[in-house]
Parts: structure tokens; sequence; C-alpha cells
């Protein structure tokens, strides 16, 4: 448990021609596309045909800038791969033989569900819907392969920490920038709730991720103790406090759920660090103390200087502007936050997902599903539909709705066999998980942590199932990651 224990790889293990060019382009394209992700799922970021419209690209797909920097690094890589001086590194074969093996039983099952998504195709009314899905795995799956490729190569960097720096930054830029934006302009993108895209809950979940991805790495890291507590200090102060004003409920109830977990982790292991000479190092525990007790001193002081803020500017403009109160959203974030009726429109969508299950006509719709459209066209029915529009006061669009939980996703497109692939997958991560807890307690803690928040994301969101899920492609690679770490270059305990 001692943080002191994770270091980064010593210069030893240093493979020759590591400062290939290829190889530095490779790790930068790799890294801007990891950072471009998470990016563009918490601010929206436009595609390449939006920000450069004189490319007069419309006649392809939606180009964002991280399947840019992907289609970069296979560019780099294949033509950096026959190259002598990178025959090595670059050997997809051995890195795909030592880093994969860890987490077979994840791959199989991943590999069956995309298997079985192709086949509903052949069932469905709408098959162009699924596309997304295979867009997004079949890039990702490219991405892990050229990770792969990184976390096999004896370069000196400790890659799991690379990768939650990465994480990290990117999540953090976010937060600064929506603050940024509010102090410049006076007002947020909405009139209270703090966020840079419409989707709230999209830009809180993407700084929960970053910011647990940042205290991972303060943790498993080699940093002094004084330094570390300084960090989590400004971390944590900036990242709640736009966790809690972006208003997203799901993220506030999750940061509440396992941050104290988190912290109470840090005491432990503080605790633990000096327990041989308690007395001469209280100074060290009461400064981690004092730490967290700022943490929520400063949190609570930027959240009322926001909220006071925005509430005189909302008085004002509704002022200015009468009859709109109802249009500038009118609640502040800590009425919203404690709304006990907020989840009435997602049991209506379960409800009517439910239900549309257990009317399948036959068994075997039930075991199959309806094919991988169908929890799109439930919600077009003329009897569902109109129950939804009364519900959100507007009209919707042709096949605009989807239940927001990924079971439901799955029941309805694939059946019981759908959704028993689907967690037979996430029951064989959380055994990879636990196998970890007897070589490393701070990686066990973490990952299980990241594992509650992606589940409590799925059970509230997803569209396309969850294989279109980036974040779950994500705490893929940390798995890969992780198991290669401690498999070659710590020298412990196999993961099998």
């Amino acid at each position: 448990m001692n943080s002191q224990n994770y270091n980064f790889y010593n210069n030893e293990f240093h493979e020759n021609n590591c400062d290939s060019v290829f190889y530095i382009l490779l790790k930068s394209t790799l890294f801007l596309t990891l950072a471009f992700i998470i990016l563009e799922i918490g601010a929206d970021i436009k595609t390449i045909q939006k920000i450069l419209p004189s490319l007069n690209l419309d006649f392809l797909v939606p180009i964002k800038i991280s399947t840019f920097c992907l289609t970069l690094s296979c560019i780099i890589y294949l033509i950096g791969l026959p190259l002598r001086e990178n025959r090595k590194i670059f050997n997809p074969y051995r890195a795909l033989k030592s880093t994969m093996p860890r987490i077979k039983n994840i791959i199989f099952f991943i590999l069956l569900y995309l298997a079985f998504d192709l086949m509903s195709l052949s069932y469905t009314n709408y098959p162009n819907l699924a596309l997304p899905k295979y867009f997004t795995s079949i890039s990702m799956a490219i991405l892990l392969i050229l990770s792969s490729v990184y976390i096999n190569t004896k370069d000196g960097d400790n890659k799991t920490n690379v990768f939650l720096i990465i994480f990290a930054i990117s999540s953090l830029l976010l937060a600064v920038s929506a603050f940024l934006y509010f102090f410049i302009k006076g007002e947020t993108y909405f009139t209270r709730r703090l966020s840079l895209i419409n989707n709230y809950n999209k830009f809180a979940f993407s700084i929960i991720f970053g910011f647990y991805s940042a205290l991972y790495y303060l943790f498993r890291s080699n940093t002094e103790y004084r330094k570390r507590n300084l960090a989590i200090l400004i971390i944590s102060v900036i990242c709640i406090s736009a966790i809690y004003l972006s208003g997203s409920r799901r993220c506030h109830f999750m940061l509440k759920l396992t941050l104290p977990v988190i912290y109470l982790y840090g005491f432990i292991d503080v605790l633990l660090f000096y327990k041989d000479d308690l007395k001469n190092n209280f100074t060290h525990i009461m400064e981690y103390i004092i730490s967290i007790s700022l943490i929520f001193l400063l949190t609570i002081g930027i959240i009322w200087m926001y909220n006071s803020k925005t509430t005189k500017y909302s008085e004002k403009l509704a002022k200015e502007n009468p009859g709109i109160e109802n249009l500038i959203a009118s609640r502040d974030v800590n009425t919203i936050l404690k709304d006990e009726n907020a989840m009435d429109k997602r049991d209506t969508l379960w409800r009517i997902a439910r239900e549309s299950f257990e009317n399948f006509d036959t068994q075997q719709e039930k075991i199959i599903g309806r094919g991988a459209s169908y929890h799109f066209e439930i919600y077009d029915f003329e009897e569902n539909k109109n129950i939804i529009e009364d519900m959100y006061q507007r009209k919707l669009g042709t096949l605009d709705t989807h239940p927001h939980n990924f079971l439901f996703v799955d029941l309805l497109d694939g059946g019981y066999a759908k959704v028993c692939i689907t967690l037979l997958m996430l029951l064989s991560a959380l055994i990879f998980t636990f196998k970890l807890l007897k070589i490393s307690t701070v990686d066990t803690i973490f990952l299980l942590i990241f594992s509650i928040i992606l589940l409590g994301d799925m059970f509230l969101e997803v569209r396309n199932g969850i294989l279109d899920y980036k974040f779950l492609w994500l705490m893929l690679l940390l798995f890969i990651s992780i198991s290669h770490e401690f498999n070659i270059f710590n020298k412990r305990k196999v993961i099998k």
C-alpha cells in the first residue's frame, strides 16, 4: 500500500532505437488521440469539416480530431514498420502476444458481442443506426493495438502513469476552460449550470474520469507526500467545484459515493508509511488532514460565489425580459441536485422499454431480441411518442429517443442472449480487477472505483450499446497497461 513502491521504469529497460523519429511521432499522435477523445466528449469539439469548411469534405463521414490523430498514428506506424531500426519495437505480433493474454476473456466476450450484434443486423429495420457502434469499436480497437506497441516498448516510461496523466490533463482543461469562460463572459453556457456543452452530464463525467485519473496517478507514483497533498488540494478544488456546478445529478451522486473512499485510502496510506514513527511524523499526517479539510472549505466558497453571481444574473435577465423566467433555468444548481423528481423521465423511458420487451410475441424474440435498432424504434410508436412528448414538452424527431440504459439497449436489440454476453464481459473485467488485489491495493481500489462510476454512467446513458461507450475502452487500455506493468517490468506476481 506504500506509494513509494510504485516507481518509473529504470533506464536499464531501454530498448535500442526508442529514440527513432517514427517511434516518437507514434507516441505523440497516440497521446493526442487519447486527449482529444476526452476533450471531444466533454466539450463537443467540432469536426474537421466544421473547423476547415474550405476543404470541402462534406462527402465524408464527420471526421473528429481524435480520428484524424489516430489515422496519423496508423500512417506513421505503417511507414515505420518495414524499416529495420523499428522492426523490433513496432512488431505487432510481439506487442499483442505480450500485452493481450491477461485480458483474453474480456476480448473474447467483446468479439462475441460484436458477432451477435452483426448477426442481429439481418433482422433489424434500421441497420444504419448501428453503424456508429462499429465505427467506435473499430477505431478504439486500432487504438488499443497501437497502444499495445507503445506499452510493450521498454523506453523508460511508466505507461500506466503516462495514460493517467493524459486523462487528467484533458479533464483539467475542460474544468479550467469552463471557469475561464464564466469569469471572462460573466455567464455560462446555461444560465445557472457550469458546462461547456448542452449535455452537462457528459461534461461532468469527462471531468470526474480525469479527476480520478489524477488522484490515481498521485497515489501510485513516487510523488513526495507534501507535493502530493498540494496537488490533491488544487486538483480537487477545481474538479469538485466544476462537477457540482454542472448540475449533473449522477456525477454528484457518484462523487459523494466514491470520493470519501479515495481520501480515506490516502489517509491510511500516510499512516502506514509513517507507522514506525508516528510521533515524530505527526505533522505529515496532519498536513494530509488539513489538505482534505481545505478542499471542502474552498469548494464550498467557490460554489457559494458562483451560485450568488448566477442568481443575480438570472434575476436581472428576468427583470429586463418579462415572461422568460421559465426559459432561463430559474432553478439554481443546489435545487437541481436535490430534485426528488429528477428520475421521473428516466423511469418513464425504462418502463416503456420493459413493457415493450414483455410484449414480444415469441420466446425466440425474447432470446435474440428484435435487431440492432429496436431500442430506438419503440419510442417512435405513436402511443409511446405521445407519452414522451407530453413529458418533455416538445416534439421529437424520428428515431430520436433511446432507453438511456445499456441493459435495456441490449435486452431490446439482442434479448437475453446479448444481455448475458454483456454481463459476462463485465464479470470478466471485475475478476481481472480482483486478481490485482494481492499485487497492488492502490490499483485494485482505483479500478473498482472506475468500474463503479462507469457502470453508474452506463445505467443512465449509452445510446448504442456499451461498445459505443469510449470510456469503457479507455478502462480496457488501463487494464492492458497495468497487467503488462506488473507482469513484465515490476516483475511481480503474474496476472493469469
